[in-house]
């Protein structure tokens, strides 16, 4: 296999002959660059090895396969140390969310803070995944959504996620690590009293909240 655009050196071996050439059946799906082969277009082929000065041939089948990628649309923030993306507006669904990344050759699982897998009408949210996987099911990568304010993942700031945070000051209940997050909505990377008041102006209309 090869991807489009990606290069593959194949390891030939063949008995008595000391050297050997490639040859693509498609030129349209592959070439062959210096023994290299180029995978051109999505598709399958067939690979010849000739060996030189001989009339062996060996044909194997080549599959082009997309090339794999992800593009984020410039505006959600993308943190690559922590995998964490941010700068997503309270109740976006699913199906909008999709709609600011261009994904190439891979799957894309979208599960919320409980692991379940969401649905396009669904709202992201505090925790929320989204993996990458290839064809084989292999993680390409996995990122975690942080929506400030929403600290329980449900995908709206409302006033149980002020009841949270109030609790947590107040030394009643605890949040977990990416709720600790969420929870530090005026960014200074403590959870105390000023972030459940930005919180709470917020849910009463008197104030915003930066994503």
């Amino acid at each position: 296999t090869v991807r489009v655009t990606k290069y593959v050196e194949p390891i030939v071996t063949l008995k008595n002959i000391e050297g050997y050439t490639l040859e693509v059946v498609d030129t349209s799906k592959a070439i062959v660059e210096d023994n290299k082969i180029k995978g051109v277009e999505v598709g399958e082929t067939t690979l010849r090895v000739l060996g030189t000065g001989t009339d062996v041939v060996k044909e194997v089948k080549l599959t082009v396969l997309p090339n794999e990628s992800v593009s984020i649309d410039e505006s959600i923030k993308f943190d690559e140390t922590t995998k964490q993306l941010s700068g997503i507006p309270e109740t976006t669904t699913v199906l909008d969310f999709k709609s600011k990344i261009e994904v190439e050759g891979l799957k894309v699982e979208i599960k919320d803070v409980n692991n379940k897998e969401l649905t396009d009408e669904s709202l992201i949210g505090t925790g929320t995944t989204i993996t990458f996987l290839r064809e084989d099911n292999t993680e390409y990568d996995k990122l975690t959504v942080i929506v400030y304010g929403d600290v329980n993942g449900d995908g709206y700031i409302f006033a149980n996620d002020y009841v949270l945070i109030k609790n947590y000051i107040m030394g009643e209940g605890d949040l977990t690590d990416i709720g600790m997050t969420a929870a530090d909505v005026s960014r200074d990377t403590f959870v105390y009293a000023n972030d459940y008041v930005l919180i709470k102006n917020y849910i009463m209309g008197e104030g915003n909240i930066a994503q």
